[in-house]
Parts: C-alpha cells; sequence; structure tokens
C-alpha cells in the first residue's frame, strides 16, 4: 500500500470558555489527535480529490478536562465527523 499526503485544513476553531492562553495548547492537542487518528485507520473512505467538510459536534467545555483531553476530544470528533458525509 503506498502513502498519500494529505492536507487537513479547519478554517475556524471556536472554543467557548477556554481561556486565550489554553487555545493554542488545544489547537495543538486536535492537530495531533486528528494525525494520529489518519495515521492508525487513514481516510475514511473518502474518494480520490474529494475535499470533504464536515462540523465536529460539540464537547463539553465546561467539565474539568486539561486542554490536551479537550483537544483530543475535539479532534476525535471531528475525524468521526469525516465518517457521515
Amino acid at each position: 500500500m503506498t502513502q498519500r499526503d494529505v492536507e487537513f485544513r479547519i478554517d475556524e476553531l471556536i472554543l467557548r470558555g477556554v481561556p486565550p492562553v489554553d487555545g493554542l495548547e488545544v489547537s495543538g492537542a486536535v492537530e495531533r489527535e486528528i494525525a494520529r487518528l489518519l495515521a492508525v485507520h487513514g481516510l475514511p473512505g473518502i474518494g480520490e480529490g474529494v475535499c470533504p467538510s464536515t462540523r465536529g459536534e460539540p464537547i463539553d467545555s465546561t467539565s474539568s478536562l486539561s486542554a490536551e483531553e479537550m483537544g483530543q476530544q475535539l479532534g476525535q470528533s471531528i475525524y468521526g465527523g469525516l465518517h457521515r458525509e
């Protein structure tokens, strides 16, 4: 199996209730989680050259999640949304 380069762009990540100082840590965790999921599971049934659009499910930011945990949950939500396309 040949490896393909994938460009994954998030145009907007709204982090309501997250202090700005944590925003970069959360967004970094989102990037790492999506990269991990793509490496483990690959692209979820998306055809060559297709540019899917998805919205991740909201998560509860009022819980006591760390920035890393919040980013992981957001990354999983975004990746999971690709399966519903």
